[in-house]
């Protein structure tokens, strides 16, 4: 079930057996995998930058670091954004809560960033993928934000791509 591909899945709430088996599986697979040495210099540099750390990005740069602690390899790093985004307190309720009514609408910018990481700890789809985008990337990790997904083959016109 583990493909020669470094993609990684992540199953929230995995209650059925075979699927964390196969989760876990990934995870190994992506423990192995090899350093950034290899990739373009350019390209790493492009989907790392962070902004100044002197700004409003400064705490998240901390938080990044302070996930990031006693974490060897990148997948292990990004299980603890994961992990982070789905810590309960002692009543065992969610500490960060999806909502479609955040406070601030709109992509995140740092300020929402902050806002929704430090204080309201609630926010939809963008507000979680810009954070972990900026948690990873404050911890060298390339990423990058995508939406949509069209079924259609477009290999004809582009190798590889759907």
């Amino acid at each position: 079930m583990v493909s020669k591909l470094n993609s990684a899945y992540f199953i929230y709430n995995v209650n059925e057996p075979t699927l964390a088996t196969f989760q876990e599986q990934r995870f190994a697979v992506l423990r192995n995998a090899h350093s950034y040495a290899s990739i373009d210099s350019d390209f790493l540099k492009y989907y790392t930058y962070f902004p100044a750390m002197n700004g409003k990005y400064a705490r998240i740069k901390k938080l990044g670091d302070s996930l990031a602690k006693g974490k060897t390899t990148t997948i292990d790093k990004v299980l603890a954004v994961r992990d982070y985004f789905l810590q309960r307190n002692v009543l065992g309720e969610q500490i960060y809560k999806y909502s479609d009514n955040p406070g601030i609408p709109g992509m995140p910018s740092a300020s929402k960033l902050n806002y929704f990481l430090f204080e309201t700890k609630k926010g939809y789809c963008a507000y979680y993928s810009g954070a972990t985008l900026f948690l990873l990337r404050s911890m060298g990790i390339p990423c990058r934000i995508t939406v949509g997904f069209l079924t259609e083959d477009r290999a004809s016109k582009n190798k590889g791509w759907y």
